[in-house]
């Protein structure tokens, strides 16, 4: 049992050596300010906001951390991200955004672009977006920004989408600054430190003592031993 033990130990360690380093099988990281993520691609996907956490997902790299966010996957720069040894109470800011447009639907695009964005879907106005964070992209309306957001899209039938909306036309949560509670961990038990119980009766144990204490030779002398008052002869005359 306890090789199987070390070797399940090592595999652990070899598969997920950030989490080894912490005891546990989760390693956080904070973004200390809004942190940008990135994809494959080396692309921005959106801004992380500040005061949160992602959940790293591997070693350093090129300069890199790969983490997740949400349902999110992708990378974050080391030099935006702060390695912490405990596991924060909020984790992800927990933000929703909804259509701004006249009462009329707005379109969610691959990028954010109207352009060369691609139109994914359009989000009717009564929907509720799981908002992640906003990215720079071009600009849909002469004068109103280039700012999109990076949002989440359930739509009736199933679908799920992610895209870009363009911010003017959403109504968005305001980020609130992340407590940094921690999670309380109760200090482990000591294991009780109990006398080694013995079957012998207290005679048998004095006997068992004395006989591992005695050499060998004195013993059986001891045992085969007749005093010569009770000696009988063998020839008697």
């Amino acid at each position: 049992m306890k090789k199987a033990a070390m070797f399940l130990y090592a595999a652990i360690v070899s598969l997920f050596p950030l989490a080894a380093q912490n005891g546990g099988f989760v390693t956080y990281a904070i973004f200390p300010s809004p942190a940008a993520l990135y994809n494959e691609a080396n692309e921005v996907i959106c801004t992380l906001p500040a005061t949160y956490y992602a959940v790293l997902c591997g070693e350093e790299s090129d300069g890199k951390f790969p983490v997740s966010y949400l349902d999110l996957s992708g990378y974050v720069r080391t030099s935006d991200v702060s390695v912490v040894d405990y596991e924060p109470v909020v984790k992800f800011a927990a933000l929703t955004a909804k259509p701004n447009n006249d009462g009329m639907a707005v379109n969610l695009r691959d990028k954010p672009h109207p352009q060369n964005g691609k139109i994914l879907c359009s989000v009717p106005p009564d929907a509720s977006l799981t908002l992640y964070g906003a990215r720079e992209g071009g600009e849909l309306f002469a004068g109103a920004g280039t700012l999109w957001q990076y949002v989440r899209y359930n739509s009736p039938d199933g679908g799920t989408f992610l895209g870009y909306v363009y911010s003017p036309q959403l109504v968005c949560d305001e980020v609130q600054p992340n407590s940094g509670e921690k999670v309380s961990r109760p200090a482990p038990d000591k294991p009780k430190e109990t006398a080694p119980s013995l079957s012998l009766e207290k005679n048998g144990a004095i006997a068992l003592a004395i006989t591992l204490c005695v050499p060998a030779g004195i013993i059986m002398l001891v045992l085969f031993y007749r005093p010569d008052s009770k000696r009988t002869p063998r020839h008697s005359k």
